[in-house]
Formats: structure tokens, C-alpha cells, sequence
């Protein structure tokens, strides 16, 4: 919905409980869903794994460590932190956080590997679209890890386009480091989703 050239915000996102959020969106064969302990061992499994996460910095987590902070995250107003269910099982996560107004970031993601490493556009997709034609969002952006190589192509296939605007300095594993800014907006999104719409059929309503 367009109010003056912007999306006008389906809900009031100050106000928005996470705990009150009846979410499961997607098909029958993929679908993101609002993340809480029940998935925990298989998250855990991927946050931890080094060779699938060395451009993640965390210190490793227990089951303990990461239900205190879901719990934590689940209270708040700013983030919606998904599970990516592919055939109804546990394939990965994802999250919009830092919901500021008619922004946010999108990024945790983190996919199975093999085969369920395909679905990973169509986690962000849906992520997405729930972002823009749910909770009307305007902007969403990422930061990626200077270097990361496969997710500076994974941003720009699901329809980032370079924003320095978001380019920010951190201390990664002790050095310092850059992660290189994205952006996507709402006027974007239905170009986006029309570029992809062969690939979103083979995936979600086969």
C-alpha cells in the first residue's frame, strides 16, 4: 500500500510483541516461522559449526546461553527471529532485527548444508516479503564481512544493491574489519520478486 511514495505500515511496529505473534508464512514446503527452543539443538549445530560460520563472531553457544538470549529477544519490539522449515523440518534461520520505524536489518541466516542450501533465497525472499507486505516495511538492509565473497553474490541475487550508507567498522576475532553495507527498498521489492518468480514456483508450490 502507497502513501506519498512510501509504504504505509500495516501495523504499529513500536508496539509490535513478538510473543503475541501468530507466525508461520510460506507455503506447505517452505516456510519461516517465529524461532523458539524447540529448535535449538539443530541451530545450535550450524551456529557452532566453524566451517560453515567463520564469518559469524560469537563465542560458542550452549543450549543455555542461546535460550537466555531468545527469551531475552522474544521480549522485545525490534526483532523477529525466524526458523526456515523446508518439508516441514528445520533447515536454517533467519532474522529482521533492529525494526526502527519503517526499517530494518535482515541477516543471522544461516542454511543446512547440502541440498537445503538451495532454499536459501527463498528463505530471504519470504523474510522479505513478510518485511514489505506484512509489517510495511520501506528499507531493509545488510552488512556482510568485507571478503565474504558468497554472501556479497548471495545479496545482490536476492536483490541488495551496494549501499555505503550501511558500511560500518568493527573488531572482528580482534582486528579490525569492515562490513560492507546493502540495501533494498520497498520500491524495489515487487521488481525483485518479479525477477524471481520462476524460482520461487519450483521452490515453494511444487
Amino acid at each position: 500500500m502507497k502513501n506519498g511514495g512510501k509504504q504505509e505500515a500495516l501495523v504499529d511496529l513500536s508496539r509490535l510483541d513478538t510473543r503475541k505473534l501468530p507466525l508461520s508464512y510460506g507455503t506447505e514446503r517452505c516456510r519461516i516461522v517465529l524461532n523458539d527452543s524447540r529448535y535449538t539443538e539443530e541451530l545450535l549445530a550450524l551456529r557452532n559449526d566453524e566451517s560453515l560460520n567463520r564469518f559469524l563472531h560469537h563465542e560458542l553457544l550452549t543450549p543455555e546461553t542461546h535460550d537466555r538470549w531468545l527469551r531475552q529477544q522474544l521480549d522485545r519490539r525490534d526483532v523477529l527471529n525466524f526458523a526456515a522449515l523446508v518439508e516441514g523440518e528445520f533447515a536454517g534461520a533467519a532474522a529482521l532485527y533492529d525494526i526502527k520505524g519503517d526499517c530494518a536489518e535482515y541477516g543471522r541466516l544461516v542454511m543446512k548444508p547440502g541440498s537445503v542450501r538451495a532454499w536459501a533465497p527463498a528463505v530471504s525472499f519470504l523474510s522479505h516479503s513478510f518485511g514489505f507486505e506484512v509489517i510495511g516495511l520501506t528499507i531493509v538492509y545488510c552488512r556482510i564481512l568485507e571478503g565474504n565473497a558468497r554472501t556479497l553474490r548471495y545479496a545482490v541475487k536476492v536483490g541488495y544493491r551496494r549501499d555505503p550508507a550501511y558500511d560500518q567498522e568493527v573488531v572482528f576475532h580482534g582486528e579490525k574489519a569492515r562490513l560492507l553495507g546493502f540495501s533494498q527498498s520497498c520500491d524495489d521489492w515487487p521488481e525483485v520478486f518479479e525477477a524471481n518468480r520462476d524460482l520461487l514456483q519450483r521452490l515453494l508450490l511444487r
